[in-house]
């Protein structure tokens, strides 16, 4: 096995895999401003947990494709909180239409997709 010191084992001798219950995009991230008015491709989607100004607020993270057959490294995701885009992804989730194709629209400030 790996090296042990006075106080265990080394983390990275314990081979454990990544949290198969947990979601993590690894791709490039923007914002829902540079993506106004574009259409793409949602792949998947998680909540998370965000702390911004000493306030926690739940954000989902969305995987986006601009063409569907894009390979994976040309993946983005974002960050929203805009109850709008929240529910219409839940309910395309529950309606087994995930990769949904969706217009990013808004005002800056409030953020919808139709």
């Amino acid at each position: 096995m790996g090296e042990q010191n006075e106080y265990g084992k080394k983390l990275s001798d314990l081979n454990i895999p990544p949290d198969p219950n947990r979601k993590f995009f690894n791709c490039r991230k923007t914002n829902q401003n540079a993506l106004l008015g574009d259409s793409f491709w949602i792949i998947d989607f998680h909540p998370k947990m965000v702390e911004m100004d000493g306030r926690v607020s739940e954000k989902y993270v969305l995987l986006c494709k601009k063409k569907l057959e894009d390979t994976d490294d040309m993946a983005f995701k974002f960050f929203t909180g805009s109850p709008d885009i929240k529910y219409k992804i839940e309910i395309a989730k529950q309606m087994n239409a995930m990769p949904l194709f969706v217009t990013l629209k808004g005002d800056g400030k409030n953020f919808d997709i139709v």
